[in-house]
């Protein structure tokens, strides 16, 4: 803060005043004068109009000194606010607007040292000076024009990023252009300049990188769309393989069972007549090969039965006879037989067209899943029921044995699972499992009508 000595050496003793009195009181009392005679006293008219002057004096000086002390501290804070703008890092330029025939021009009021330093001129080289003096460069200077007289028109801010040299190299900035008002109109405009050239760069080598890895995501991108059409096209050669595969097993299973059912189905049912003509031709003194010749037919029954039974596993007869509902009710009462397992079918929909390749290996499947009912499931009672909507057909086998965990579901030694869903893939369909220890398991077969 300023001092205020300098302030009270300005103010001057007002004549007439107490201090003054004071004094001459003092001075007086001190100085022993000689009598005088004593003049006529004043009126009291005359001494209350000398009052009033000196206290007008005194207030009109008072009033000067409060003004210079106002104007002492505006200077001294327009000094300071001087001194900040002078070393603030951001260039900053306030020009006069003078409008002349139409016409505006701009003339060079304050500039920060930054200014300075961009340009290389000093602030007296720019002061007073028009903008054409200071940018030399017509079209740089017509480009600045243009854009001031959009600040005026409009009494709004503009940013934009320029490009100037800076230090021998090309800088990047931003441009602020700002109205500065008095009385509701433009009487200067302000420009201010950021240097961004670091952050610009670190936008290019941001958006070089990004395109980098662009380019590198789309060569993975075209990698793993060729290396995804390179498994399909594997995995579509393996469901053909499988299918081929299939259809094979199938043409193979009929072989064996029409050569079991004409050599060996034959031979034994002419073994079992010729047992039966030497049981006759035998003496009931023969006990004894009687009684083997009895058990020789006995076991030639139960070949023969067998024989039947892996035919029928082969490829059951009521299959290729009846078609595939009456198939999987005779499958349900065979496996009810053999295991003692209650076994439910809902009736096959009638309606249902399915080809018979197809509603073979959907008969498989329905044997493997009773497969491993018996072998895993430890249930009493299997449920298979079918149903049909706009799309898909579903069959579900259920049972409520103690489930299977299912993680199991997954395990590439699960063979039987694995079949059932490879068939069901080989139809277009779907396998899933669906199970909680101890409460059974629900296979659901889905297939596209």
């Amino acid at each position: 803060m300023p001092k205020k000595t300098s302030i009270q050496k300005r103010r001057k003793t007002v004549p007439g005043s107490k201090s003054q009195r004071t004094r001459k009181t003092s001075s007086s009392a001190q100085t022993t004068r000689p009598a005088v005679k004593a003049k006529p006293r004043k009126s009291a008219r005359t001494d209350t109009t000398h009052h009033k002057t000196t206290e007008e004096n005194t207030s009109r000086i008072i009033l000067d000194t409060e003004q210079f002390e106002k104007l002492e501290t505006t200077q001294i804070e327009k000094e300071y606010i001087d001194t900040i703008i002078n070393q603030l890092p951001i260039p900053i330029a306030i020009l006069r607007v003078n409008e002349v025939n139409g016409e505006y021009q701009y003339i060079y009021e304050f500039v920060n040292e930054s200014i300075s330093k961009l340009n290389n001129r000093t602030k007296k080289e720019h002061i007073g000076h028009s903008l054409e003096e200071i940018i030399t460069v017509k079209e740089a200077a017509q480009d600045i024009k243009a854009n001031f007289r959009n600040v005026i028109k409009s009494k709004k801010i503009t940013v934009r990023q320029i490009s100037i040299p800076i230090k021998g190299k090309l800088g990047q900035l931003l441009e602020f252009h700002f109205p500065i008002e008095y009385n509701n109109s433009v009487v200067s405009v302000g420009a201010a300049l950021i240097d961004i050239t670091e952050l610009v760069q670190v936008r290019e080598e941001a958006e070089k990188r990004s395109q980098e890895l662009q380019e590198s995501h789309e060569k993975l991108e075209t990698r793993v769309q060729e290396r995804t059409k390179e498994l399909r096209q594997r995995n579509q050669q393996l469901k053909n393989l499988l299918a081929h595969l299939e259809n094979v097993r199938e043409e193979e299973r009929v072989h064996i069972a029409r050569e079991v059912h004409d050599e060996l189905g034959q031979i034994l049912t002419a073994f079992k007549f010729d047992l039966s003509e030497l049981e006759e031709l035998i003496s009931p003194d023969s006990k004894g090969i009687g009684n083997l010749v009895k058990k020789l037919i006995k076991d030639a029954d139960t070949t023969l039965e067998s024989v039947q039974r892996i035919l029928t596993q082969l490829r059951p007869q009521v299959f290729d006879i009846f078609g595939v509902g009456p198939a999987f009710e005779w499958q349900a009462n065979e496996f009810q037989k053999q295991t003692g397992i209650t076994c439910e079918v809902n009736h096959f929909p009638e309606n249902l067209q399915i080809e018979k390749d197809k509603s073979l290996i959907l008969f498989r499947i329905f044997q493997e899943a009773l497969m491993n009912v018996k072998h895993h499931a430890q249930a009493s009672r299997v449920q298979i029921s079918f149903s049909v909507n706009s799309e898909d057909m579903i069959m579900e086998i259920k049972d409520n044995g103690v489930g299977i965990k299912m993680e199991n579901v997954d395990d590439p030694q699960s063979f039987g699972i694995l079949g059932i869903q490879e068939r069901a893939d080989l139809l277009g369909g779907t396998a899933s499992f669906r199970s909680n220890p101890g409460e059974g398991t629900t296979v659901s077969i889905r297939l596209p009508k």
